[in-house]
């Protein structure tokens, strides 16, 4: 909008890009989180056959081929443990979602004070000021969010859902009122 002031279009570029990051990083941490389930659920299932087989066969001769067998699925396992060690995915998951809802609540805040300037119940100054305090969150939180990496296709996913958001608010903005 041409009549829009500046300090509103900040608010509103910056609603864009905190709707965008969450959903980016929300994205990062449910594929954080699949993959420790990949990882850790056979490891489980694996340690859970071979120390109950092997527990059962202990008073009897095992055959070669159980001895191979249980020693490949102990690697396995091993191998899948150290992974899931390794990357940290759980926490990486985590750290994923706390960066996406810090996201959200500017998003969110950003919303209200648009909201509220147009329904006349704050002048713009305050929102100018508010504007500062949100854009020192905003450098916090991209901060914090350094730590944890997300993939294009995080980001990809973020603009598509943040162009979904938009294209339900047009709608709902359109639609008649009842």
């Amino acid at each position: 909008m041409a009549d829009r002031p500046h300090t509103v279009e900040a608010f509103v570029a910056l609603r864009r890009n905190c709707h965008v990051l969450e959903y980016t990083h929300f994205s990062a941490a449910d594929r954080t989180n699949t993959l420790n389930l990949w990882l850790g659920a056979p490891a489980v299932l694996i340690s859970v056959v071979l120390g109950s087989t092997f527990f059962v066969l202990l008073t009897k001769e095992i055959p070669a081929e159980a001895k191979w067998a249980g020693a490949i699925g102990a690697l396995v396992v091993a191998v899948l443990g150290s992974l899931q060690t390794f990357f940290n995915f759980q926490k990486t998951s985590e750290s994923h979602r706390t960066v996406a809802n810090r996201y959200l609540n500017i998003a969110r805040d950003s919303e209200l004070l648009i909201a509220s300037y147009y329904d006349g119940l704050i002048p713009l100054s305050a929102m100018s000021e508010r504007l500062a305090e949100l854009n020192a969150s905003y450098a916090e939180v991209n901060k914090a969010a350094e730590r944890v990496r997300t993939s294009a296709s995080d980001y990809t996913y973020g603009l598509r859902r943040h162009g979904e958001l938009e294209a339900d608010e047009a709608k709902r903005k359109t639609a008649p009122t009842p």
